[in-house]
């Protein structure tokens, strides 16, 4: 069974962070991924190469992540459930690849053997949304395109014009759609 963190032994978490490696998932018991990979995550305790390196698995509820002080917490607050994290000493790896118990032990063994540079490194900008206004998307939407015709077909029209024209077209699109078949018209 993984080492399960609750309320009463939140102390517990801050002694493994820094005298083992750990396999955390931040779960919730009311989300249905997290319900759905029970069992493949209670099967990491029994992976051999977890065994033989020593490696932690660790359960922790997300509702009590916010009184443990340790960037994966915060993260996965922000991120949702269920989040996966390695955590090395103090290197902190996400894991985000098929949720079976054999595919996340070799994650773990590899980030063990092999750290590499896809370390999690939380910063301000990840804990708080902030829009940036630089970023545009890159295909145009229906309606920009329809503005960019109608713009282009008469420049002097105001704007107002020419959302009242897409209005109408959208209008009697609908009504040809919406036309009876011949035989039941009168």
């Amino acid at each position: 069974m993984p080492i399960v963190i609750s309320s009463d032994n939140v102390k517990q978490f801050d002694d493994l962070v820094n005298t083992r490696d750990m396999l955390i998932r931040y779960h919730s018991p009311n989300c249905g991924h997290c319900l759905a990979m029970e069992n493949e995550w209670n099967a990491l305790d029994d992976e051999q190469s977890l065994k033989e390196k020593n490696v932690a698995i660790v359960d922790i509820d997300v509702g009590i992540a916010y009184t443990i002080n340790h960037p994966s917490a915060k993260t996965a607050l922000v991120q949702g459930v269920p989040s996966i994290y390695f955590i090395k000493k103090n290197q902190m790896f996400e894991y985000s690849g098929e949720r079976k118990a054999k595919k996340i032990a070799e994650f773990a063994i590899v980030r063990l053997e092999n750290p590499s540079s896809d370390i999690v490194e939380p910063t301000i900008q990840s804990y708080i949304d902030i829009p940036n206004e630089k970023e545009k998307p890159k295909h145009k939407t229906t309606k920009s395109r329809r503005k960019s015709k109608s713009k282009s077909k008469s420049k002097s029209k105001s704007k107002s014009k020419s959302k009242s024209k897409l209005v109408v077209k959208k209008r009697r699109r609908r009504s040809k759609s919406n036309k009876r078949p011949k035989s039941l018209q009168q």
